[in-house]
C-alpha cells in the first residue's frame, strides 16, 4: 500500500469520528440508546464514508499527513469538528444562505401545514448547520487539498456529490432524532 493510500484510509477513519463529533458531540455508541436506530445510524454513516472514499479517489485526494495512532486520530477528529462548526456558523450568516433557509421554511410550512413556524425554523436551521459542518469537514477540506482541481466537478463527481447530500441529510435527521430522545 502506498503512503498516499494509507493517508486517505486514515483520513476516512478519522472522518468516522469527526462525523460523531459534529452530529452527536460524542461517540455514537454512548449517545444512541435504541439499538435499531444505532444500527441505522452506523449503516448510513458507513454508506456516507463509502461514497466519500469513491469521491476522494475521483478528485485524487491525497492528504499530506495523517494521524499516527488512534488517540491522535480522535483528537484530530474533535478539532476538525470544532473547526467545521465554526465555518458552518459563518456560512449560515451569509445573506444568500439566510434567504435559502427562509424560502425552505416558507415552503415546508405551506407543504405540511405547520402552524408553529418557530419550531420548524429551529429544525431547519439546525439541519442546515449540521449539513454545512459535515460538508466542510468531509468535502471542503479535501477539495482544497485535491491534486485534481480541473476535473474535480465532472459528471462522476456530480453524481457522488448528489449521493453525498442525500445520505448526509438522512444521517443528520437521524442524529437530530437521537438527540431529542
Amino acid at each position: 500500500m502506498t503512503k498516499s493510500k494509507r493517508h486517505v484510509i486514515n483520513k476516512l477513519l478519522e472522518a468516522w469520528y469527526t462525523i460523531d463529533s459534529i452530529l452527536l458531540n460524542g461517540h455514537a455508541r454512548h449517545i444512541i440508546q435504541d439499538q435499531k436506530v444505532f444500527e441505522d445510524y452506523i449503516a448510513t454513516k458507513g454508506a456516507l464514508l463509502s461514497n466519500l472514499a469513491e469521491y476522494y479517489d475521483r478528485i485524487k485526494y491525497s492528504p499530506n499527513k495523517s494521524a499516527k495512532n488512534l488517540a491522535e486520530m480522535k483528537s484530530n477528529a474533535v478539532l476538525s469538528a470544532k473547526s467545521a462548526k465554526k465555518v458552518a456558523a459563518v456560512v449560515l450568516e451569509r445573506q444568500s444562505t439566510k434567504d435559502r433557509i427562509k424560502k425552505t421554511i416558507v415552503n415546508e410550512s405551506v407543504k405540511y401545514g405547520v402552524k408553529n413556524v418557530s419550531v420548524l425554523s429551529d429544525k431547519i436551521v439546525q439541519e442546515k448547520f449540521l449539513q454545512a459542518a459535515i460538508d466542510n469537514s468531509l468535502i471542503g477540506v479535501a477539495l482544497l487539498e485535491s491534486r485534481n482541481l480541473k476535473d474535480k466537478c465532472g459528471p462522476d463527481c456530480t453524481i457522488l456529490e448528489d449521493a453525498h447530500k442525500t445520505i448526509r441529510s438522512h444521517l443528520v435527521r437521524l442524529a437530530i432524532s437521537c438527540k431529542k430522545n
